[in-house]
Parts: structure tokens; sequence; C-alpha cells
């Protein structure tokens, strides 16, 4: 289940409708799909953590997300989901 969460944020419209990729936005689109999607809030950051930065723990992830940039965020969510898959 928490790796289809994970897919799901890669593949959903999550990173297609943040207008500007900064942690306001990226909370925000993130909190709204999350709600939408009825999907566990803490599974859901924590597998995002995990692609950030390989910890569950560390510094504000959305701050975080907005300092690697999109597509930097996007390559470490699909590294993540490869190993998952192992």
């Amino acid at each position: 289940a928490s790796l289809g969460v994970i897919k799901r944020v890669l593949t959903s419209d999550f990173f297609k409708t943040i207008s500007s990729f900064n942690s306001i936005a990226l909370k925000t689109s993130l909190e709204k799909i999350i709600f939408e999607k009825e999907w566990s809030f803490g599974k859901t950051l924590g597998l995002l953590r995990l692609a950030m930065v390989g910890e569950l723990s560390g510094p504000d992830l959305f701050s975080l997300m907005q300092e690697l940039k999109k597509e930097a965020c996007t390559k470490r969510i699909a590294a993540l989901l490869e190993v998952l898959k192992t």
C-alpha cells in the first residue's frame, strides 16, 4: 500500500498542478491531493522524505524539495520506487 501511495504522488497531478515550486505551494498541493484521495498524510510524507534524504527524519520536507527543484525531486521519487520494487 505504501509503495502505491508514493507511486500515485509521482504519477498524479501533484507536480503538474503546482504553479510555483516553492515550499508553500508544495505543502498546499500535497495536502489537497492527500485529502482528496484519502491517503495517509504521515505515510505519504514519510515516503517523500525517504525519497528526498534517504531517512525518515531531517530538515523541513517542503523547504528541502524547493531547494532540490522539481526535476531532482521527481528523479529521487523514481529512484525510491525502483529500490522498493526489489
